[in-house]
Formats: C-alpha cells, sequence, structure tokens
C-alpha cells in the first residue's frame, strides 16, 4: 500500500510540477541568460567596467523538465549607464561618457528522465558600445558555451515542496577560457491560490585563461514570490543578491573589480497554448563595487520560450 500511495504521489507531483513549471519557466529563463549577462567580460576595453558592462542581472538555476521534454528560451537584453560608483557612493561621470549593450541568448534542455535534466545555453553581445568622449568602441561581446545536467533531490506533491542541485562546465571563446557551475533550484508552494516561494543560486569558479587572465568567481541568489494575476498571466517579484570577488591578472588583483548589488526586479509572465513572453525591469536598490566603476541604468529584458515533447 505505502509503494502505491509513494507511487501516486510521485505521477501527481510530475503532472502538477509540469503544469506548473509550465507557467513559471521564465523565472528560468531571465535568472540563467542574465546571470551570464551580468558576469560575461570581453577583457578588451580596459578597468572600471565591471560595474556596468559586467554588472549583475540574476541568477539561475531551473526545476527538472518532464520526461522527454525539450524547452527551448531565447531572451534579449538592452543596458546602458552614464554614472561611475566608488564603493556605494555615486561619482557623476567618469572616463567614460557612456556605454550601451544588447545581449542575445538561447537556452535548450532536455528531460532525460523524471529525476534528470541536461541544458545547453549560448549568449553572446552583438553590440557593445563604449563611448570614451573622444571616440567610440563597438566591440562583439565574447561568446560563452554553457553544458549542464541538474537532479531532482526531493520533490512532494502533498508536500509542495522541490530541491534540485545541479552542476556544469562553461567556456569562453574571445579569449578562449573555462570554468565550474554550481547551481540550485528551490519551491516551496503555500496552497493552490496562495504564493509561491521560489530561491534560486548560482555560482562559478573561474580557471586562468591564456592571458593569465582570471575572471573574479562570482555568487547570486534570487528569492522569488509568484503570484496568478489571472489564469494565463503571472506576476512575479524578485529580490537577488550578486557577488562577485575581482579580477586577477596574474598574482595581481586589479583594483576596479568585484561588487555586490542588491536588486528589486519586477516581473510578468503571460503564457498561451505551449507558449510564453515575459518581460522585466531592474531596480538595483544597494550597490558597492571596489575601486571605480560604471553602473547600469535600469536595464530591461523581452523573453520568448516554448516546452514541447
Amino acid at each position: 500500500m505505502n509503494s502505491i500511495l509513494a507511487a501516486l504521489e510521485k505521477k501527481y507531483f510530475l503532472i502538477k510540477m509540469y503544469q506548473r513549471k509550465n507557467i513559471l519557466l521564465f523565472i528560468a529563463v531571465f535568472v540563467v541568460f542574465l546571470y551570464y549577462e551580468s558576469h560575461s567580460q570581453c577583457n578588451c576595453l580596459g578597468s572600471g567596467l565591471g560595474g556596468g558592462l559586467n554588472q549583475p542581472a540574476g541568477t539561475t538555476s531551473r526545476g527538472i523538465l518532464p520526461q522527454s521534454n525539450f524547452r527551448l528560451q531565447a531572451l534579449y537584453k538592452h543596458r546602458s549607464g552614464d554614472e561611475f560608483f566608488s564603493k556605494d557612493i555615486n561619482q557623476g561621470k567618469g572616463f567614460i561618457n557612456n556605454f550601451q549593450s544588447d545581449y542575445l541568448g538561447i537556452l535548450l534542455g532536455y528531460g532525460f528522465s523524471h529525476k534528470l535534466t541536461v541544458e545547453a545555453e549560448f549568449a553572446f553581445f552583438p553590440n557593445h558600445k563604449v563611448d570614451y568622449y573622444y571616440k567610440s568602441v563597438n566591440e562583439f561581446g565574447s561568446p560563452s558555451f554553457y553544458l549542464s545536467g541538474k537532479y531532482n533531490v526531493y520533490s512532494s506533491y502533498f508536500k509542495k515542496f522541490e530541491f534540485t542541485a545541479g552542476a556544469g562546465l562553461k567556456t569562453a571563446f574571445q579569449p578562449f577560457n573555462y570554468g565550474l557551475l554550481l547551481h540550485s533550484f528551490l519551491h516551496k508552494g503555500f496552497g493552490e491560490n496562495a504564493l509561491d516561494f521560489y530561491m534560486i543560486s548560482r555560482a562559478e569558479l573561474n580557471a586562468k585563461n591564456h592571458n593569465d587572465f582570471q575572471q573574479g568567481h562570482n555568487l547570486s541568489n534570487s528569492f522569488f514570490l509568484t503570484k496568478n494575476v489571472f489564469e494565463d498571466l503571472l506576476a512575479i517579484a524578485e529580490l537577488r543578491a550578486d557577488f562577485a570577488v575581482k579580477d586577477y591578472q596574474g598574482k595581481r588583483s586589479l583594483d576596479s573589480t568585484g561588487f555586490f548589488v542588491l536588486t528589486i526586479a519586477p516581473q510578468i509572465v503571460y503564457s498561451f497554448s505551449d507558449f510564453y513572453v515575459s518581460a522585466l525591469f531592474d531596480l538595483p536598490v544597494y550597490r558597492y563595487f571596489n575601486g571605480s566603476q560604471i553602473a547600469t541604468r535600469n536595464p530591461f529584458a523581452i523573453s520568448l520560450g516554448w516546452q514541447f515533447d
């Protein structure tokens, strides 16, 4: 009898989580892509750009996919900025007049089993423009590729609880670099018509490249509260904390690198059939930068997704 009840619980849980994740998958696409976009770095424009061109804007991880299901997601994000921060003090204009950055990301996930999901992420900057007053530099940001797996450690439909953890590798191409990725996803529900709570974490441990440069290790944590406004419209409130240690060139740490940023990010998700569209707007509430770094001014993002079997 216990085994039958356990099997029924697993079946009902998977069905329910599939329906819920269909609606909530854009929590995933934003945090996964925005995290990459936040911490990516081409290392070609000089110091002092880390706070803006590489400023945090999200964490990442998702729960697992149903077995034999695919998830395809794409995201566009625009950022700009023209003010420098030193520690938590706004210094106004600096040696850069302003910057403009456009980002594109694509993610493909596949459910190998009801416990295991694998994901591949590809991301790049088609526009990466910095105005130095006397000249403008426009470059493509370094494309990066991530490959990771995640395993459902524990889940219960009746307790409305799920915990998933995973790991993977990342590769940057210009210059070539690699690193280790760790992430986790925790969900707790509070009734059919109440709020749902999510905690999503991601850490990247970066190796040195052939130029003896090492991007700082970084950690992001996001806390989400979600609520259905209408049947197909979901409102999301996110509180996000991003931390990065300093970059290194050889054995020397670079002064204007490393930061802590606390952000509130309101989001909306609209679903129709197996497709989804979402929008996000970042509102930084506290920023602390080592040295002097240019900061992002209220970035926004739009995402599209499709989940199918």
